[in-house]
């Protein structure tokens, strides 16, 4: 019995002992993506309705870790320079500041705004030609400000500019007080703040009245023409002739692949949502955004690699090798005499 004991004793201890040879062929380091560690990050103009309610939706259909506030142009900046940031910023502004756009790339448009200026009916500022020699007010560092200044440069006027820190209900004592005789604004209407203004202080509304047309084609070639609908202001004998501004979801160039179809992908999905729901002033203000309005409709941008590859994958970019097809929507026929205005690259 001992025997057998020291037996197997002998044989644990050897078992216990045994070492197993192991070769390690291929180390393998998992290094996370910037994206991943970092989280999305959104980046939307500071204190306007619209993009706030934007950001809120996009934030529940994608995983957005944080939501950034500023102006335009560190909005842009940020997103230039920050392979995990996404930013919501108006098209206009690929007009008016093209360089600042090199490492970016288009996701789609989600939102519209208008060109609107107002002044105090009893003012004899009709129309932009009777802004010469005049004041016009402006948000300091905004979209707003940047395309006023490349109005009065492009369209030769002479009116000045003077900027305030927030639209807000004090500009009434600024209009009464004659520190500007007008305000521009690129903004979404129904507007709740302009709507108490008015109320004190009647309005009048100016979209492009006093611009050349021919002028306003050549100076914002990508801009679509629209009204601005004043009825929401009790105004029911006009609807001015302005242009509309996309705002246009944009990320860094080196944005993941996946990302950025992900991203067009859900929004696609969701763009009833996005469009519908939410309070009465934010339906009224996308009631206008049509489904066509979220492709790239010009050259001033390039497609997200990410984007692309979605709208290859479901046939809106066609696979004519003609050069001049390069441009049509769809996988049928293309009849360069009747190309559409949906440019995709």
């Amino acid at each position: 019995m001992l025997l057998v004991i020291l037996i197997l004793v002998i044989l644990l201890i050897g078992y216990a002992t045994k070492t197993e040879k192991f070769v390690n062929y291929k180390g393998v380091i998992v290094t996370p993506s910037k994206t991943i560690y970092e989280g999305i990050v959104l980046n939307i103009p500071s204190n306007k309705y619209i993009y706030s309610n934007l950001a809120e939706k996009l934030k529940n259909i994608y995983p957005i870790k944080h939501i950034n506030y500023g102006n335009t142009i560190n909005i842009i900046k940020n997103t230039q320079e920050n392979n995990n940031y996404i930013g919501i910023v108006p098209d206009v502004m690929k007009i008016v500041k093209p360089d600042y756009f090199k490492h970016t790339r288009f996701i789609s448009s989600i939102g519209l705004e208008r060109f609107t200026l107002i002044t105090p009916n009893n003012t004899n500022i009709k129309n932009w030609g009777q802004t010469n020699n005049k004041i016009i007010g402006v948000i300091e560092n905004s979209t707003s400000f940047h395309t006023l200044t490349y109005i009065k440069k492009m369209f030769s006027l002479s009116f000045k500019i003077i900027t305030i820190k927030k639209f807000e209900e004090s500009i009434i004592k600024d209009f009464k007080n004659k520190r500007f005789e007008a305000f521009f604004m690129i903004i979404a209407h129904p507007n709740n703040l302009l709507t108490k203004i008015h109320k004190e202080l009647p309005l009048n509304f100016i979209g492009t009245e006093g611009m050349d047309e021919n002028l306003i084609t050549i100076v914002f070639p990508n801009l679509l023409k629209g009204k601005i609908d004043l009825t929401h202001y009790n105004i029911f004998n006009s609807q001015p002739d302005t242009l509309l501004v996309k705002l246009d979801v944009i990320t860094n160039k080196n944005f993941s692949k996946d990302n950025g179809y992900n991203l067009i992908q859900t929004l696609f999905k969701n763009l009833l949502h996005i469009k519908s729901s939410g309070s009465d002033t934010y339906k009224m203000q996308m009631r206008d955004f049509n489904p066509e309005y979220i492709y790239l409709s010009n050259n001033n941008q390039k497609l997200h690699k990410g984007v692309y590859q979605f709208y290859k994958n479901i046939g809106l970019i066609t696979n004519n090798p003609e050069r001049s097809c390069r441009y049509k929507v769809g996988i049928g026929e293309c009849n360069i005499k009747k190309l559409n205005h949906f440019r995709l690259l």
